[in-house]
């Protein structure tokens, strides 16, 4: 039998902590601590007990916050990091910019939706199989055709994006296509979404042939309309059955 993946719950409000620890014990891939915390500072003397591979962290708790905790961690960190998903009520960009930039894997918005919760966590514990050789490398070729330039930051964000989703158009939310990007590139959400957008359009500028053949827009396309089209594309090389309807 596979290691389950040791989680921990730091969440303050004691109603979403049950939640949380609710949750955990039904995804069989998990094992939730002994114990779960209140503030950050207890969450920090459990992390060092107990070692989890996953952290689940509220960001506003009384005593000590996340953001505490996190500060805690970069000052002192244990033997081997966790991965740590902050869910929290917070949406400021500085505030998520600002704890992604202090190690967190992902961010998500209370209320927590569960099913995404649970695609986030396929993705952060690598459940989800890396794709294919024949994939990789065959959205860079798609890219450099419509002009795109190997050095562009998101060239790379795209690629890895595009990579994910082909297979499983219709299926993924954009938020575990931009995880691939984060994780090799070492931005964030918001710096994923911006350079893949300043792509579009420096591709839709030029306008080679292939680019409107395979986008097929005479607007400039959102990035998910684009990277649906460059893993369509994919696709249509590779033979790669996808999810979609």
């Amino acid at each position: 039998m596979e290691t389950r993946v040791r989680t921990l719950v730091v969440e303050d409000d004691r109603a979403t902590r049950m939640l949380l620890e609710d949750w955990v014990r039904t995804r069989p891939e998990l094992e939730l601590c002994p114990w779960s915390a209140a503030d950050g500072e207890e969450g920090m003397r459990l992390i060092r007990d107990w070692q989890p591979q996953l952290v689940l962290l509220d960001l506003i708790m009384p005593q000590c916050s996340g953001i505490s905790l996190l500060r805690e961690l970069e000052r002192d960190p244990p033997p081997v990091r966790p991965r740590i998903l902050v869910l929290s009520k917070v949406g400021s960009e500085l505030i998520v910019d600002q704890v992604l930039s202090m190690g967190v894997d992902f961010y998500l918005r209370k209320p927590v939706n569960l099913s995404e919760l649970g695609n986030l966590v396929d993705l952060l514990i690598c459940r989800i199989p890396q794709q294919e050789p024949v994939l990789r490398g065959q959205a860079w070729e798609i890219l450099a055709e419509m002009g795109a330039q190997s050095e562009w930051k998101g060239s790379l964000c795209a690629a890895l994006a595009a990579e994910c989703l082909a297979g499983h158009i219709g299926e993924r939310l954009m938020k575990e296509l931009y995880y691939a990007a984060i994780r090799e590139s070492g931005g964030t959400y918001q710096s994923v979404d911006k350079n893949i957008r300043d792509l579009v359009h420096q591709l839709h500028q030029k306008g080679a042939a292939s680019y409107q053949r395979i986008v097929k827009s005479d607007t400039r396309p959102s990035n998910r309309a684009f990277l649906r089209a460059v893993a369509r594309e994919i696709e249509r090389r590779t033979g790669l059955k996808s999810s979609e309807s």
